[in-house]
């Protein structure tokens, strides 16, 4: 019997999408955002005529299981970049901060925060 889970009735998205990181495995709870600034224009009556929509970006807060093969113990510095498959599939450059490892009897985690930037080329 495969350990893939099955559903029957609904179907309900399950897992992680197509996330990955070589050398990391996802843990539960990744949070994917896709912000934006908005600024509202208003005219002499103060309504709102026009919306300046700018600074398009994704930030990802996750935390991986460190594999030995692979992983790192050390975390990323902020502002290091990390090469990913973001949740949609996507094959992303992302710009680090708030990284931290936490080591214990079980298994070694990273946590970090994740940036991708569109209209930037990271190299």
């Amino acid at each position: 019997m495969s350990d893939t889970p099955t559903q029957k009735g609904t179907s309900y998205q399950i897992g992680f999408g197509s996330l990955s990181y070589t050398g990391y495995v996802p843990e539960d709870g990744v949070e994917w955002k896709k912000p934006r600034e908005v600024d509202e224009v208003t005219d002499i009556n103060n309504s709102v005529v026009s919306l300046l929509i700018s600074n398009p970006r994704e930030t990802l807060n996750v935390t991986f299981k460190i594999l030995t093969t692979g992983g790192s113990l050390t975390p990323p510095a902020d502002g290091d970049t990390l090469s990913l498959t973001d949740p949609g599939g996507s094959t992303q450059s992302f710009i680090a901060q708030d990284g931290s490892v936490q080591l214990g009897r079980k298994h070694a985690m990273l946590t970090v925060g994740l940036t991708y930037y569109p209209d930037l080329s990271l190299t």
